[in-house]
């Protein structure tokens, strides 16, 4: 199946089985940020791979969830890098975030950051938060 753009209804589906049912598993843990809620400028799926493109204080995200328990059936990574590629070039600067626990995240983010020659920045989130608790 090759990358589909989704329409914004498709888009809604989605979002609503991730925040109603994913959300509760114990695999996808480490895929939610509280308080946050993800609205996609644009989506596509593939297999069974959603991958986003939201707006948050004036950057884009790139999102990236495994929808289902399907494995694929290779993992060729080809399609979303070009995919990943032109929205770069819309988007100039695309921001990913994980936490540092969620392994399978850091992979992607790993071939990401070799393909597109990108820049990793590691934060201590439990620092950051102590650091915004004491300018409050």
């Amino acid at each position: 199946m090759k990358i589909k753009k989704l329409t914004r209804e498709e888009i809604k589906e989605i979002e609503h089985k991730i925040n109603t049912e994913l959300v509760k598993k114990e695999k996808y843990k480490y895929y939610f940020c509280e308080g946050e809620v993800n609205e996609p400028e644009e989506a596509y799926i593939k297999d069974d791979y959603y991958i986003d493109f939201t707006i948050y204080s004036g950057f884009c995200c790139l999102g990236l969830i495994k929808l289902g328990d399907n494995k694929p059936k290779h993992s060729n990574y080809y399609e979303f890098i070009e995919l990943i590629r032109d929205r770069l070039k819309y988007y100039k600067i695309l921001l990913l975030w994980c936490y540092q626990e969620n392994t399978i995240s850091m992979r992607f983010h790993r071939v990401i950051k070799k393909k597109l020659k990108g820049q990793q920045i590691l934060k201590n989130r439990e620092k950051e938060e102590q650091k915004n608790k004491k300018e409050h």
